[in-house]
């Protein structure tokens, strides 16, 4: 499953990082519902003037057989990643009905 990063280039090294470990760990867990989904995901880093602290707003979109999109952020890159993630497995069940189902 390719994963597409859009506007990216900002990043660190060390988000970069981050950005890979986290998809890394949802991959698997995404290629249970779909077979061959193409998964996009756009950073954008928002500076405030003068502040030290960014601000990454998350989108992550998948495509294939369904079309299921998520956004989030927050202020540590880590935490909105996962909760970007966890929302779009959110949706997945949702659309496929897994849970609940015998």
């Amino acid at each position: 499953m390719p994963i597409r990063f859009i506007k990216s280039r900002s990043l660190t090294k060390e988000e970069i990082d981050v950005v890979n470990k986290v998809s890394s760990l949802y991959l698997s867990k995404i290629e249970r519902y779909t077979k061959n989904p193409d998964l996009m995901i756009q950073i954008k880093k928002q500076k405030n003037s003068g502040d030290k602290a960014i601000k990454y707003s998350i989108k992550s979109r998948i495509e294939g057989s369904i079309f299921i999109q998520s956004s989030c952020y927050d202020w540590n890159l880590s935490r909105a990643m996962h909760s970007c993630f966890k929302k779009l497995l959110k949706e997945m069940d949702h659309k496929f009905k897994i849970k609940g189902r015998k």
